[in-house]
């Protein structure tokens, strides 16, 4: 597992990317300026933590996957994939962890819950995420 994470900005400016801390409100430190978050003392943190971290909504937060898609693009936690599949059918699915499996997973349209694997052959494309574009998966 990786430690690189993203969260929506609680100032509308987007997503932040980096390290996630969780103090009395929720942060992601960019990485660039992640030691120098850490030897702050936690008495100047409220003080200086606009300069080098964003808070952002808890319920956004998202872990890298360790993934790519077929466009190089990093796969997050909660993003929604194109998944099309060697025998012509594909699905639309966020991609979400799974405590019990251990691993990032997708549910396909039957409902059943899968491991991704981006070498098998598969075309993998982030298409959107349930924060940003929740409207992808719903059905037609």
């Amino acid at each position: 597992m990786n430690g690189e994470y993203r969260g929506k900005r609680v100032d509308g400016k987007g997503w932040a990317y980096g390290y996630y801390v969780k103090g009395e409100c929720s942060y992601i430190i960019s990485a660039e300026q992640f030691y120098s978050a850490v030897v702050l003392p936690t008495s100047l943190v409220g003080n200086h933590m606009s300069t080098f971290c964003h808070e952002v909504h808890l319920d956004s937060i998202g872990q890298w996957t360790g993934l790519k898609d077929k466009n190089d693009k990093k796969i997050y936690e909660s993003d929604i994939l194109l998944i099309k599949y060697k025998d012509g059918n594909s699905d639309t699915a966020p991609i979400w962890y799974n405590d019990q499996a251990a691993r990032f997973v997708f549910t396909d349209k039957e409902g059943g819950s899968y491991g991704i694997i981006v070498s098998d052959g598969n075309d993998i494309e982030i298409i959107g995420s349930i924060h940003d574009t929740p409207n992808l998966l719903e059905t037609k």
